[in-house]
Protein backbone atom coordinates (compact mmCIF):
# COMPACT_ATOMS: atom_id res chain seq x y z
CA UNK A 1 0.00 0.00 0.00
CA UNK A 2 1.36 3.38 -1.05
CA UNK A 3 -0.05 6.63 0.26
CA UNK A 4 0.91 9.57 -1.95
CA UNK A 5 4.41 10.67 -2.90
CA UNK A 6 5.66 7.06 -2.88
CA UNK A 7 5.25 6.61 0.90
CA UNK A 8 4.84 2.95 1.81
CA UNK A 9 4.17 2.47 5.56
CA UNK A 10 5.68 -1.05 5.87
CA UNK A 11 8.77 -0.03 3.90
CA UNK A 12 9.06 3.21 5.88
CA UNK A 13 8.91 1.36 9.21
CA UNK A 14 11.35 -1.31 8.00
CA UNK A 15 13.82 1.42 7.08
CA UNK A 16 13.19 3.21 10.37
CA UNK A 17 13.93 0.02 12.35
CA UNK A 18 17.05 -0.61 10.25
CA UNK A 19 18.19 2.96 10.87
CA UNK A 20 17.68 2.54 14.62
CA UNK A 21 19.54 -0.79 14.62
CA UNK A 22 22.41 0.73 12.67
CA UNK A 23 22.24 3.99 14.67
CA UNK A 24 21.81 5.85 11.41
CA UNK A 25 21.71 9.55 11.98
CA UNK A 26 20.02 10.96 8.89
CA UNK A 27 23.20 12.96 8.24
CA UNK A 28 25.38 9.82 8.03
CA UNK A 29 26.07 6.45 9.65
CA UNK A 30 28.08 5.80 12.81
CA UNK A 31 31.29 3.79 12.82
CA UNK A 32 29.51 0.81 14.42
CA UNK A 33 26.03 -0.28 15.55
CA UNK A 34 25.23 0.53 19.16
CA UNK A 35 27.61 3.47 19.37
CA UNK A 36 24.95 6.00 20.39
CA UNK A 37 23.87 3.93 23.39
CA UNK A 38 27.41 3.18 24.50
CA UNK A 39 27.66 -0.47 23.43
CA UNK A 40 31.02 -1.97 22.53
CA UNK A 41 31.42 -4.16 19.46
CA UNK A 42 31.51 -7.25 21.70
CA UNK A 43 28.30 -6.20 23.47
CA UNK A 44 26.58 -5.83 20.09
CA UNK A 45 27.80 -9.30 19.04
CA UNK A 46 26.61 -10.79 22.34
CA UNK A 47 23.22 -9.11 21.93
CA UNK A 48 22.84 -10.57 18.43
CA UNK A 49 23.87 -14.07 19.60
CA UNK A 50 21.22 -13.94 22.34
CA UNK A 51 18.35 -13.43 19.86
CA UNK A 52 16.05 -16.32 19.00
CA UNK A 53 16.56 -18.17 15.76
CA UNK A 54 14.23 -20.42 13.81
CA UNK A 55 14.93 -23.51 11.75
CA UNK A 56 12.15 -25.15 9.78
CA UNK A 57 11.80 -28.79 8.85
CA UNK A 58 9.61 -30.60 6.38
CA UNK A 59 9.09 -34.36 6.55
CA UNK A 60 7.28 -36.47 3.97
CA UNK A 61 5.64 -39.19 6.03
CA UNK A 62 3.81 -42.35 5.01
CA UNK A 63 0.82 -43.83 6.79
CA UNK A 64 1.92 -45.60 9.97
CA UNK A 65 4.97 -45.09 12.16
CA UNK A 66 7.74 -42.82 10.90
CA UNK A 67 10.51 -43.15 13.46
CA UNK A 68 13.94 -41.66 13.88
CA UNK A 69 13.46 -38.60 11.68
CA UNK A 70 16.56 -36.58 12.48
CA UNK A 71 16.59 -32.87 13.29
CA UNK A 72 19.90 -31.07 13.01
CA UNK A 73 20.31 -27.68 14.67
CA UNK A 74 23.48 -25.59 14.22
CA UNK A 75 26.35 -26.24 16.63
CA UNK A 76 25.87 -22.73 18.02
CA UNK A 77 22.41 -23.65 19.40
CA UNK A 78 22.60 -23.51 23.20
CA UNK A 79 18.94 -23.50 24.29
CA UNK A 80 15.89 -24.97 22.60
CA UNK A 81 13.04 -22.53 23.17
CA UNK A 82 10.13 -24.36 21.59
CA UNK A 83 8.36 -25.93 18.64
CA UNK A 84 5.46 -25.11 16.34
CA UNK A 85 3.51 -26.94 13.62
CA UNK A 86 2.00 -24.64 11.04
CA UNK A 87 -1.76 -24.24 10.49
CA UNK A 88 -3.12 -25.64 7.27
CA UNK A 89 -0.68 -28.54 7.21
CA UNK A 90 -2.63 -31.79 6.67
CA UNK A 91 -0.90 -33.45 9.64
CA UNK A 92 -2.11 -30.71 11.97
CA UNK A 93 -5.74 -31.13 10.99
CA UNK A 94 -5.59 -34.92 11.27
CA UNK A 95 -4.95 -37.14 14.28
CA UNK A 96 -1.22 -37.60 13.77
CA UNK A 97 0.88 -37.98 16.90
CA UNK A 98 4.34 -36.53 17.41
CA UNK A 99 7.08 -37.61 19.79
CA UNK A 100 10.19 -35.42 20.15
CA UNK A 101 13.41 -36.76 21.69
CA UNK A 102 16.33 -34.58 22.69
CA UNK A 103 19.44 -36.49 23.76
CA UNK A 104 17.31 -39.56 24.62
CA UNK A 105 14.91 -37.50 26.77
CA UNK A 106 11.33 -37.59 25.54
CA UNK A 107 10.35 -33.91 25.46
CA UNK A 108 7.03 -34.44 23.69
CA UNK A 109 5.34 -37.81 24.12
CA UNK A 110 2.67 -39.10 21.72
CA UNK A 111 0.97 -35.71 21.33
CA UNK A 112 -1.51 -34.92 18.56
CA UNK A 113 0.18 -32.52 16.13
CA UNK A 114 -2.76 -30.11 16.28
CA UNK A 115 -1.86 -29.40 19.94
CA UNK A 116 1.47 -28.01 18.71
CA UNK A 117 0.01 -25.58 16.16
CA UNK A 118 -0.21 -21.80 16.30
CA UNK A 119 -3.95 -22.19 16.93
CA UNK A 120 -3.34 -23.21 20.55
CA UNK A 121 -0.93 -20.47 21.63
CA UNK A 122 -0.76 -16.69 21.59
CA UNK A 123 3.02 -16.88 21.34
CA UNK A 124 5.23 -17.62 18.36
CA UNK A 125 5.76 -21.20 19.51
CA UNK A 126 4.93 -23.82 22.14
CA UNK A 127 7.39 -23.12 24.97
CA UNK A 128 9.61 -26.15 25.58
CA UNK A 129 12.97 -24.97 27.00
CA UNK A 130 15.82 -27.47 26.94
CA UNK A 131 19.57 -26.89 27.22
CA UNK A 132 21.60 -27.89 24.17
CA UNK A 133 25.29 -28.68 23.87
CA UNK A 134 25.81 -27.94 20.18
CA UNK A 135 26.22 -31.65 19.42
CA UNK A 136 22.74 -32.91 20.22
CA UNK A 137 20.79 -35.95 19.08
CA UNK A 138 17.32 -34.64 18.23
CA UNK A 139 14.79 -36.89 16.57
CA UNK A 140 11.09 -36.91 15.93
CA UNK A 141 8.71 -39.83 15.56
CA UNK A 142 5.43 -39.28 13.73
CA UNK A 143 2.57 -41.74 13.86
CA UNK A 144 0.62 -40.81 10.73
CA UNK A 145 -2.92 -42.19 10.81
CA UNK A 146 -3.89 -40.57 7.51
CA UNK A 147 -2.68 -40.88 3.93
CA UNK A 148 0.96 -39.97 3.13
CA UNK A 149 1.46 -36.29 3.84
CA UNK A 150 4.02 -33.63 4.65
CA UNK A 151 4.58 -32.56 8.25
CA UNK A 152 6.10 -29.12 8.65
CA UNK A 153 7.42 -27.74 11.90
CA UNK A 154 9.90 -25.22 13.19
CA UNK A 155 12.19 -25.22 16.20
CA UNK A 156 13.01 -21.97 17.96
CA UNK A 157 16.39 -21.76 19.67
CA UNK A 158 19.10 -19.46 20.93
Amino acid sequence: MTTGAGFSPPLFYSRLILNIMLDKDYGGINARPGQKIGMTIQEVKDFIKAQKRIKGFSFDVVAGDNTGLQIQLPGTAKVLLGIICFPGVPAVSGSNEIELKINNEIAIEQTPARFLSADVTDNDFIYLPRPLSGNDDISININNVTVPTTVELALYYI
